[in-house]
C-alpha cells in the first residue's frame, strides 16, 4: 500500500503525459524505428522478421513487431502507439522505487522517482515511441534482479535485452561483467582464478537464452543479407564512419559536452560535492546507512564503469553516433549514484 501512495502521482503525470502527445507523430529516429518497421511488419501479417534495407539497421526486430502487434489488436493510430509505451514508463517507474529503497531508504524513494522522471534524456524518451523505453525498462529490470540475485528475472530480463537491438545486446556483456565483478568491488571475495572461473559459470546461465537468440538473429541476417549493423548503401552508413585519432579526440569532447548538456552540469557538481565531503569525513553517515556504506559504495562505480567500456568505444571510434538516447544507461546510473550519497549523507555539522 505503501508502494502505491508514493507511486500514485507518478502513474498519474504519465497518464496523463501520454494523453497529452497521443497525437504527436513520429518524431526523428522513431520514424524508421518504430513508424517505418511497425508499418512493415503490419503490411506483412507478420510473415517475415527481416526488414528491407532501406529501413534495416540490423537491429532485432522486436519493437516494431510489438508496435505492429499493438496495431492489429487496438487499431493503427497514434494514440494505440503512444499508449504502447504507457508499460514500460510504469515498469520503469516500479524498478526506480526497488532500487530507491536499496540504495537509500523507503522515505527517500520520492527523490530518486522525481530525479529520475525529471531527467532530461529520459523525459525527452517518455513523449516518444521509442525503442530507448524499452531498453531502459529492461536495464533497470536487470540492475534490480542482479542486487536482488532473481535468476530467472534476470533471464527475461536479458532477453528484453537482447532482442530489442544490439546496444542491448552489448548491456548484456556488460551487466554479466558487473555481476561477475560485483564481489571483487565490494569486497565479499578475495580474487582466485578456480572461483572466478566458477562464477563466471554459474553467472553465465541466465544469460545463454539471450546470448543465443541475438546469434541466431545476427547469423540469420549475415547469411541472408551478407552484412551487419549498416550497409554502405544505408541512409545512415555516414554515421558509422570511423574517425581518426583527432575525430576521436573530437568525439570526446562532444561526449563531454552531452554528459554536461541539459542542466546535467548541476547533477556533476553535486556529485563531486558529495564525493569530496564523503572522503574528507566531513560528511557523517546516517546509522540508517552505514551498514550499507562499505558493502554497497563501489557497486554503482563498479556498474559505470563496466557500462562505459562496452558503451562508449562504438561512440567514439565513430562520426555520428553520439546521441544523447545512447547515454540513458550511463546517466541514469549515475543519477542513481548521486541519489546513494545524498541518502548516505548527514547534515549535520561534524
Amino acid at each position: 500500500m505503501s508502494r502505491w501512495r508514493t507511486l500514485w502521482p507518478f502513474v498519474l503525470a504519465y497518464v496523463v503525459l501520454t494523453w497529452l502527445v497521443a497525437d504527436h507523430p513520429f518524431f526523428w529516429d522513431t520514424v524508421q524505428l518504430a513508424s517505418k518497421h511497425a508499418h512493415w511488419f503490419y503490411e506483412q501479417s507478420f510473415s517475415t522478421i527481416l526488414l528491407p534495407d532501406s529501413i534495416d539497421s540490423g537491429h532485432p526486430p522486436l519493437f516494431g513487431i510489438y508496435l505492429a502487434f499493438c496495431w492489429f489488436l487496438f487499431g493503427k493510430t497514434l494514440l494505440v502507439s503512444h499508449f504502447s509505451m504507457l508499460p514500460f514508463l510504469l515498469g520503469s517507474l516500479s524498478f526506480l522505487y526497488q532500487l530507491g529503497i536499496y540504495f537509500g531508504q523507503k522515505e527517500n524513494v520520492t527523490f530518486l522517482l522525481l530525479l529520475g522522471t525529471l531527467d532530461p534524456f529520459v523525459a525527452g524518451q517518455s513523449v516518444l515511441v521509442s525503442p530507448d523505453l524499452v531498453l531502459l525498462f529492461a536495464f533497470l529490470w536487470m540492475l534490480t534482479a542482479i542486487l536482488k540475485e532473481q535468476k530467472w528475472a534476470i533471464l527475461l530480463a536479458s532477453l528484453l535485452l537482447g532482442l530489442i537491438s544490439m546496444r542491448g545486446m552489448m548491456l548484456c556483456l556488460a551487466l554479466y561483467g558487473w555481476w561477475l565483478t560485483l564481489p571483487y568491488f565490494t569486497c565479499k571475495k578475495q580474487f582466485s582464478v578456480p572461483q572466478f572461473l566458477k562464477d563466471s559459470s554459474n553467472k553465465v546461465v541466465p544469460f545463454l537464452p539471450a546470448g543465443l537468440l541475438a546469434l541466431a538473429f545476427l547469423l540469420y541476417h549475415y547469411f541472408e543479407k551478407g552484412w551487419v549493423g549498416y550497409h554502405p548503401d544505408s541512409p545512415w552508413s555516414g554515421s558509422f564512419e570511423q574517425v581518426n585519432i583527432l575525430g576521436v579526440l573530437e568525439n570526446i569532447g562532444i561526449l563531454g559536452w552531452r554528459l554536461l548538456d541539459y542542466g546535467r552540469l548541476f547533477l556533476w557538481m553535486g556529485l563531486l560535492f558529495l564525493l569530496v565531503k564523503r572522503f574528507w569525513k566531513k560528511i557523517e553517515v546516517n546509522q540508517k546507512s552505514k551498514y550499507h556504506l562499505l558493502e554497497n559504495f563501489w557497486q554503482l562505480p563498479s556498474l559505470i564503469l563496466w557500462l562505459c567500456l562496452f558503451l562508449l568505444p562504438s561512440l567514439l571510434l565513430h562520426k555520428g553516433l553520439m546521441n544523447h538516447r545512447y547515454l540513458l544507461p550511463i546517466t541514469v546510473s549515475l543519477s542513481l549514484f548521486f541519489y546513494q550519497l545524498w541518502c548516505q549523507a548527514s547534515w549535520k555539522k561534524s
